[in-house]
């Protein structure tokens, strides 16, 4: 933004002038998020987690960053949580199911100064 201020004083004309400039503004790339894991499991079994973080655009960036995983029971309380290490675009964890019922999978990405967020979730009917 530019603008200019004229103040006449005493028949002497000043020139006040002020540049602002629009705040800088850095464009975040989206992520995606892809999980990969069982859509059924047995009480007691370990379960495998694969999954992909990618920042999709001129060819795909791969993000390398912490990730949070969480499971939620049917009431969608959180029975585990734990940080997963995202490299070179992509992760793997394991969990295991104790009691029957249907479970959701969820692994969230927080962003940060060039992506922004992203999550994904999957479902898991334990029997």
């Amino acid at each position: 933004m530019r603008f200019r201020v004229c103040i006449a004083i005493g028949g002497t004309l000043l020139l006040l002038g002020a540049a602002a400039t629009a705040p800088a503004t850095t464009t975040r790339s989206p992520t995606r998020i892809t999980i990969e894991a069982p859509r059924l499991a047995q009480t007691g079994e370990i379960v495998r987690v694969d999954g992909t973080a990618l920042s999709p655009g001129s060819g795909h960036v791969y993000v390398t960053a912490p990730g949070l995983f969480r499971v939620f029971d049917e009431a969608g309380s959180m029975i585990r949580r734990k940080i997963l290490r995202i490299h070179e675009g992509r992760f793997r964890t394991w969990t295991r199911f104790s009691k029957p019922g249907v479970y959701r999978v969820s692994v969230f990405y927080p962003g940060d100064g060039s992506r922004l967020p992203s999550r994904a979730s999957v479902t898991i009917r334990v029997t």
